[in-house]
This record gives C-alpha cells, structure tokens and sequence, in this order.
C-alpha cells in the first residue's frame, strides 16, 4: 500500500524523503502499531529500512475476517496464506516483536461477540491456536 501512513511512519516512500521515520530510535522510543494484514508488507519494508527502529506489531497484525474478507476467513482461507506470508517476512527483522491477542476481536470474523453464550475453551484454543503457534514458531 504505497503512501500508506502507520502513525508518522509513511510506508512505501524511500527513507530519505522522510525526515519522521529515523527520529524514534535515537530517542530510545519505539514503534508501536496495530494494523491488518494487508499492511504486513509495508511493515516488513518499514523494518528492514530502519533495522536500528524497535518496532511492536500488536494484535497479530490482525487477520481480516469481516465484510469482503469474511468468505476467506479460516486457516486454509486465503486471508490466513497471506497472513503467514506476511508475518513470515517480518520474522525476518530482528527488530520487530509482535504481540499475541487480539483476534477475539470483531475484526478476526471468529463471530464470537454474536453469541448467545462465550465459546468454550476448546473451542477458542481451536480457532486461534494456530495463529499464536504460528507467531510463537515464527518469532521464538
């Protein structure tokens, strides 16, 4: 997503015409953001330009299963493939650290807050184990 903007960070336009990005890590300051996994290329690049900048992706850089992503919800779906690809890059960058939660959230499409009653335990661990075990096998 060229041009894109992760709260003063541009993505997809070169280091040099951005006088914001390098300003944090000087500063001891890290880079904390939460985004969906479509931006998880633009992440990836941001990283890899600026392997001195910390950087935290909260919530698993969320894996849209709402609205037009909704048919494409599920491990196998291709909103997961893309997912994987895209945190497979960013486990690249040893200055990133991403943290776990967050896909009980609307956002995930689980659908779990439309529910009469809370999924069990089994049932939670089923839909979303294999997205933390994948971020833990990915990151350490």
């Amino acid at each position: 997503m060229p041009g894109e903007d992760l709260g003063g960070f541009v993505l997809g336009r070169p280091p040099e015409e951005d006088a914001q990005q390098p300003c944090l890590a000087p500063r001891g300051l890290t880079f904390e953001t939460w985004l969906f996994h479509l931006q998880l290329p633009a992440l990836a690049r941001l990283a890899a330009d600026f392997p001195e900048q910390p950087i935290v992706c909260d919530h698993v850089a969320m894996p849209l299963g709402i609205s037009s992503f909704a048919s494409e919800r599920g491990w196998e779906g291709s909103v997961a493939t893309e997912w994987r690809a895209g945190m497979e890059a960013l486990a690249k960058c040893p200055n990133v650290v991403v943290k776990l939660g967050g896909l009980t959230q609307p956002h995930a499409g689980f659908d779990f807050n439309t529910r009469a009653t809370p999924p069990s335990s089994e049932e939670l661990a089923a839909a979303v184990g294999p997205y933390y075990s994948f971020v833990i096998d990915q990151f350490g």
